[in-house]
């Protein structure tokens, strides 16, 4: 299922997460940005001899209206896997402006790569894509061979939890005192054992968190949980979110909600 908040699919795997505690949440703000860092595998390499993986299809990336209106312009970096078909299986979001990240997304996943191979093996691999959109209403791309790097698993690595401070400021209530509810912009999926998958669990898992002013997730509790080693995944995944925060006239506050990840393998 899809939220407010895109969710990604992985195969065999559908994970649906409502915000709980919270009202509809509306597109973010114009100045809102998207960031994340994650941990990189083994390269293939990194010098300028390395073969740049080859676009067979580019699905042009249209120019928000709403981002044009805003007169909001610039990059939007994109960690991309390519299967060793040349599909696009997924894409994850390192930076750029919240108007302009969906329509990149978008885009990217319509791409098509050749085959990759290397050392006469043909891999999955990832690199980097940049859309930079300017104001005129132009979309360029810039992709580096540099940043070409080979999948050992099949997809991309679990996302480490995010060691954060336990905020300790005041914390409010969505739809009280006129605060408003948090928007989410950048959602990593958890990433699940083959082993649950399996075993065919099936459930909700549900968090108690603090999305701060900062945006960033905090004080996260499981309050329902399936078994430990998904729990412990959806925490990880979760405590890589990031939102635009909550506010209470007009200023970010930190809020308290509540998060269900439903697990259907």
């Amino acid at each position: 299922m899809r939220s407010p908040f895109e969710l990604l699919l992985s195969a065999g795997l559908l994970v649906g997460v409502q915000l709980l505690n919270a009202q509809s949440l509306s597109q973010p703000s114009a100045n809102a940005r998207v960031s994340s860092d994650t941990k990189q595998p083994s390269d293939v390499g990194r010098s300028p001899s390395v073969p740049p993986v080859a676009l067979v299809h580019q699905q042009r990336a249209k120019y928000p209206s709403e981002a044009r209106h805003a007169k909001v312009a610039g990059p939007v970096v994109l960690d991309v896997l390519i299967a060793r078909n040349g599909d696009v299986q997924d894409v994850r979001v390192v930076s750029g402006d919240a108007l302009l990240v969906p329509a990149a997304v978008d885009a990217v996943r319509k791409w098509t790569y050749q085959t990759y191979i290397l050392s006469d093996q043909t891999l999955a691999v990832r690199t980097e894509v940049t859309l930079n959109f300017a104001l005129d209403g132009k979309v360029s791309t810039l992709e580096s061979p540099r940043s070409l790097q080979k999948v050992e698993d099949g997809g991309f690595p679990a996302p480490a939890e995010r060691t954060v401070p336990q905020y300790t400021g005041e914390v409010f209530r969505v739809g009280r005192e006129g605060v408003t509810a948090p928007r989410v912009l950048y959602s990593p999926e958890p990433r699940y054992s083959e082993e649950a998958r399996r075993e065919k669990l099936r459930g909700p898992v549900i968090l108690t968190m603090v999305v701060t002013p900062a945006g960033q997730t905090s004080n996260i509790k499981v309050s329902k949980g399936l078994r430990q080693d998904i729990d412990s995944q959806v925490v990880a995944a979760v405590s890589q979110w990031q939102f635009n925060p909550a506010t209470k006239n007009g200023k970010p506050v930190a809020v308290l909600i509540s998060v269900q990840v439903d697990f259907q393998p």
